[in-house]
């Protein structure tokens, strides 16, 4: 049988050419697919990004207005809400075509719910004032987090909870009584981790429920104790000088017995200007548990020159201890 002329002056039949031609269409279609996929993939993580800085910068505005958030009663963007009353210098919007930010408060500035759509979910990322950050099927209203209170992701090295916080521990380890001035390189960083020497180096002790006691210590003979109201959230706070790329290992312990809200330890980075630009949660924990550890590691990101360790509590009920904090 004669050779087909498009073998013979082409090398393949025009059926090969076809078989071909059907091929590399096939994979350009599954390579946009992916592509598609993957700058979807990139955009949500972006916008759970943005929703955790922005969620830091209202904990901190809430510092210094008395525990309270700013006040919108309805749905409003947060590219707004950054502008008329956050101090970030730069205002994140949503990556995708057409999406935002939402805000949203309660009455009394008392508690707020922040959230976007998430494509990779097709329901909404929410970030609440209570410490509680996930997906949800429903959008927030009024200021409620739609999503109920969950177990820390930390896992925890203590015993386990009781029902009755107990005065003690069985063999509590001695703390060192003062302070250091200047950390020992590789070592802690934080002044005072254990409170032994009261609110040395530390910034909202004695205010707004938040006390220095020794009726609770998870080592040494005190701790930080902060009674929380009804209404608004407290926290302690302290801010040390750390290297960008450099790997910190960030810890604390927590006690609890509260009703309503959780107890958070969080670290935030600042840059040189002084602006938040990133979170790290180290733990949190709610209802009433005993001493319980909760660290990670984490290498401070680009640009960072200082970092703000901060303990609190979210507007609710109870009593939360804080001891040996770590940032090292």
């Amino acid at each position: 049988m004669a050779k087909s002329k498009y073998k013979k002056f082409f090398g393949f039949t025009l059926l090969e050419l076809l078989v071909s031609i059907s091929i590399i269409g096939v994979l350009a279609g599954l390579a946009l697919v992916s592509f598609t996929g993957s700058q979807r993939q990139a955009r949500d993580t972006q916008r759970k990004s943005d929703i955790q800085q922005y969620s830091a910068a209202l904990e901190t505005d809430a510092n210094e207005a008395n525990g309270l958030y700013p006040v919108y009663l309805a749905a409003t963007s947060l590219v707004t809400v950054c502008t008329n009353d956050l101090s970030l210098s730069i205002c994140p919007e949503d990556p995708g075509t057409g999406g935002q930010y939402l805000y949203q408060s309660n009455s009394g500035g008392s508690k707020y719910v922040i959230w976007s759509n998430i494509e990779g979910l097709s329901n909404y990322w929410v970030a609440c004032s209570n410490g509680v950050v996930g997906e949800s099927t429903v959008a927030p209203s009024g200021g409620d987090c739609p999503i109920a209170d969950v177990t820390p992701t930390a896992l925890p090295t203590s015993p386990p909870a009781t029902n009755t916080p107990t005065s003690a521990p069985a063999s509590p380890t001695p703390t060192p009584s003062g302070p250091t001035p200047t950390p020992i390189p590789g070592g802690n960083l934080l002044i005072n981790p254990g409170f032994e020497s009261g609110n040395t180096g530390w910034a909202g002790i004695g205010s707004g429920g938040a006390s220095v006691v020794t009726t609770q210590f998870h080592s040494g003979v005190q701790s930080l104790e902060i009674i929380q109201p009804a209404s608004g959230s407290k926290s302690v706070r302290q801010t040390v000088f750390v290297t960008e790329g450099q790997n910190y290992l960030l810890s604390g312990w927590i006690k609890s017995a509260l009703t309503a809200t959780s107890a958070n330890i969080s670290v935030f980075w600042r840059n040189s200007a002084g602006s938040i630009f990133w979170t790290s949660n180290v733990g949190a924990q709610s209802g009433t548990k005993n001493w319980t550890q909760y660290s990670t590691n984490f290498t401070a990101p680009a640009t960072a020159v200082s970092a703000l360790f901060q303990v609190g509590v979210g507007a609710g009920a109870g009593s939360a201890w804080f001891d040996d904090l770590v940032l090292q």
